[in-house]
């Protein structure tokens, strides 16, 4: 009977397996008329059409061009051209009809029974945001690694933004890959936002170039709010850093221009800037704060490098009392409500003298092995509301201040205190699994920072106090 059952148990999944593989690629029927020349098929969970259907929606014009694919937008009184990706399939170019169809003003109707596919102009298409009172809690993903199946803030902590690194304002000349849609697609599905990060290399000089020529600005402003729609973008993050401080107007006016476009098709503009330090031009002084505000939604501070990673002298990464001195300055110049705080997900393990020291980056996920390691004395301190780690490596004097959740806890505590208008964090892939869930309960319950720190399954530290105490016995 058994020999019977599991014969019984492969051939059906040889069966299913079979099914499986004969319906992963299915030609479909499209209904209408005059489609003759073209096409429509259904991959798993996909639907591949001629890119000539998008124009049926009415807002884009499709144009083929030595071998690419084209979707022509229009910006003010100027025509954009954005490569879209496309597959081949029986020697027919296709394009992923369920990741361009809405901002196509198209919806499509299947029938898997009959194998027919019916394309429909969406007289219900409303790009416009709905008004939320929740504010935005914004994840970095620089190498677009985010996985929506893994452990992340629920929709009840914010608006959650996942912000991929896309390159420098050069991007915006290239197309981007199938995988790349269906990692904005599997994110959109979520009910999360997409809001791709642009840098500038940190290149002062052609960031200069850049700002000073207001026909490059035209350009690559025209083309990103292209993109923004095209790709269904709900805004972008602005990393512009180490710029000169003479260039500061010419970056407001390059937002200036940019948010107007943006804003426009309702997408959303952040910028990333640092906390105030007067003597530092290249860093802090090259942003006029007070005018960016007014063109900007949100002004993103990075909490961090407090103690920069090129110091030679050991420091907090970003210590509470830090912090708590620099946000009350940046209030003076940013609305309360468009000033969210960016956090880190790691900090530095020096190692050597002061006037000598170097360092390396040590991310939460990494924190019990590395204590463990290392076998570091922790002490909690009051003023940085973080624990300090002392320990030795190859005789050297070395120390950390950790980011673990009580310190993060106590970071958004002040961002709290403050009425700032969100998080963010640096970066995704330094975080450790449970680390999500402790922080939106600090983040929109009032729960002290102990009530989750001595839960049931007790936090790493307390672990490793218990363990010292026993082995100290």
């Amino acid at each position: 009977m058994k020999i019977k059952k599991y014969t019984i148990l492969i051939l059906s999944s040889l069966i299913l397996t079979a099914f499986i593989n004969a319906n992963a690629i299915d030609k479909l029927h499209l209904e209408g008329k005059n489609l003759k020349g073209f096409y429509a098929y259904k991959d798993e969970d996909t639907v591949y059409v001629t890119p000539e259907l998008l124009e049926d929606g009415g807002r884009w014009k499709i144009q083929e061009e030595k071998n690419k694919t084209f979707a022509i937008v229009k910006v003010g009184n100027k025509e954009e051209k954005v490569e879209i990706p496309i597959i081949i399939k029986d020697n027919k170019k296709l394009v992923d009809f369920d990741f361009f169809s809405k901002q196509a003003g198209l919806k499509g109707e299947i029938n898997l029974k009959r194998k027919t596919f019916k394309i429909q102009k969406d007289k219900q298409i409303n790009l416009k945001k709905e008004k939320s009172d929740l504010k935005p809690l914004i994840i970095w993903d620089p190498d677009s690694e985010f996985n929506q199946n893994s452990a992340f803030f629920t929709e009840n902590a914010g608006i959650r933004i996942i912000s991929p690194t896309l390159g420098s304002i050069n991007v915006f000349n290239n197309v981007f890959s199938n995988e790349f849609l269906s990692y904005l697609k599997n994110i959109q599905d979520s009910g999360m936002e997409v809001m791709p990060l642009i840098h500038n290399n940190f290149d002062p000089d052609k960031t200069r170039d850049f700002v000073k020529n207001s026909k490059k600005i035209d350009e690559i402003t025209n083309r990103m709010a292209a993109y923004s729609e095209v790709y269904r973008f709900d805004g972008y993050n602005i990393d512009f850093e180490n710029m000169y401080k003479e260039d500061k107007n010419l970056f407001t006016n390059f937002i200036k221009e940019l948010s107007s476009k943006i804003h426009a098709r309702n997408k959303k503009l952040s910028i990333d800037i640092t906390v105030i330090e007067p003597l530092s031009d290249f860093w802090s002084m090259c942003y006029d704060r007070k005018a960016l505000s007014e063109f900007t939604d949100y002004q993103v501070i990075m909490g961090y490098d407090e103690t920069p990673a090129g110091s030679k002298y050991a420091g907090s990464v970003s210590s509470y009392n830090w912090l708590n001195r620099k946000i009350p300055e940046l209030l003076n110049e940013v609305p309360a409500e468009k000033l969210i705080l960016g956090i880190p997900f790691y900090t530095r393990a020096w190692i050597g003298y002061d006037g000598s020291a170097t360092s390396s980056v040590l991310t939460i996920k990494n924190n019990r092995e590395f204590i463990m390691k290392h076998n570091v004395r922790l002490i909690w301190q009051e003023k940085e509301k973080q624990y300090k780690g002392i320990y030795k490596t190859n005789g050297l004097p070395a120390q950390i201040w950790m980011e673990e959740k009580r310190s993060l806890g106590e970071k958004i505590k002040l961002a709290k205190k403050y009425k700032l208008g969100g998080l963010a964090f640096w970066r995704y892939g330094f975080e450790s699994s449970d680390i999500y869930s402790y922080l939106e309960n600090k983040w929109i319950n009032n729960y002290s920072e102990y009530d989750i720190w001595n839960n049931s399954n007790g936090s790493i530290l307390e672990k490793i106090r218990k363990k010292n105490r026993i082995k100290n016995r």
